[in-house]
């Protein structure tokens, strides 16, 4: 098993942190495919032993023609500074996993986003994963999240890579990976499995649930670390809040217990969603704020 991570763009410092966290959890191989090859904190991150993966070694020359024919439909957030191109890097970040797979010859990948936080070894729930060979998260009604994600082989990618084109090249819908990843599972359900983000209740799909029995610990889509750790402040007028319903997620994690726990053994700061007496554990945190440092296990340490 290994650990991807994929940013196209300026490499952000909490980048630094979210290596950190896996190193913590995970001592298998860490490939993170970037095209900032000059960033000041790539000799901070170096010493957790991670492969860097250079940007042309694996890109995709027939989803750069299909983004270029189609550029106009892509909405561009320019007030995110470094992250403009955020829903056109969102799609293209699975293609190039694809091809890093290929030309590593690898597979069962855990794929983050560089904003998420782990608090568990993935080995640990590798039995699970691969009986699928996708695995991702519920969020919304038309949207899933691939915030962690697993990929059991670079075929396991080839029918939603295509499903993306095609969406790119026939929709003039809103294109963004959450919908693609959902509409694809609704036709897939035997290839894709939905992560549990919240235990039995009826007020929300069985999706978010059915599959809760298998880990007995909750994935987090979005909103509990927004929950935690707070909403990003190009949302909240530059206030980073906490406290708050995640932004376009279904499930409110508001009015129900989340802590964060030291455990005994050894001695690792981890988030639990209480219910009763029983303490569940979550095993990432999707930080929307960007402050990953808020989150970290232990203490940092240059």
């Amino acid at each position: 098993m290994f650990i991807a991570l994929s940013f196209i763009g300026k490499l952000p410092k909490y980048i630094i942190y979210c290596i950190f966290q896996i190193r913590i959890f995970f001592k298998g191989d860490i490939y993170l495919i970037i095209n900032d090859l000059n960033s000041e904190y790539l000799n901070k991150i170096i010493k957790y032993d991670i492969k860097i993966i250079k940007y042309e070694d694996v890109i995709s020359h027939e989803l750069n023609e299909v983004i270029s024919k189609n550029y106009h439909k892509f909405k561009i957030e320019y007030g995110l500074n470094g992250r403009e191109e955020l829903f056109i890097r969102s799609i293209e970040r699975f293609f190039l996993l694809h091809n890093l797979m290929i030309k590593n010859d690898l597979e069962h990948c855990l794929f983050l986003e560089l904003d998420n936080l782990i608090y568990d070894n993935p080995e640990n729930l590798i039995m699970e994963f691969e009986k699928f060979e996708l695995c991702y998260m519920f969020d919304n009604y038309d949207r899933c999240s691939s915030g962690l994600m697993f990929v059991r082989d670079y075929k396991s990618l080839e029918g939603f890579l295509q499903y993306n084109i095609d969406f790119i090249n026939n929709s003039n819908e809103f294109l963004n990976e959450m919908t693609t990843l959902y509409r694809y599972y609704i036709l897939n359900t035997d290839k894709v499995q939905i992560l549990p983000t919240y235990i039995y209740d009826d007020k929300y799909p069985n999706i978010v649930y059915d599959n809760f029995n298998k880990y007995c610990s909750l994935f987090d889509a979005l909103s509990i670390g927004s929950y935690l750790l707070g909403i990003d402040p190009y949302h909240t007028n530059g206030i980073v809040c906490t406290g708050l319903k995640g932004v376009g997620g279904l499930i409110d994690y508001t009015n129900d217990n989340i802590i964060w726990k030291i455990d005994e053994i050894d001695g690792l700061r981890v988030p639990y969603f209480i219910k009763g007496n029983v303490y569940i554990k979550i095993n990432n945190l999707h930080v929307h704020s960007k402050l990953l440092e808020n989150g970290l296990s232990k203490s940092f340490s240059e």
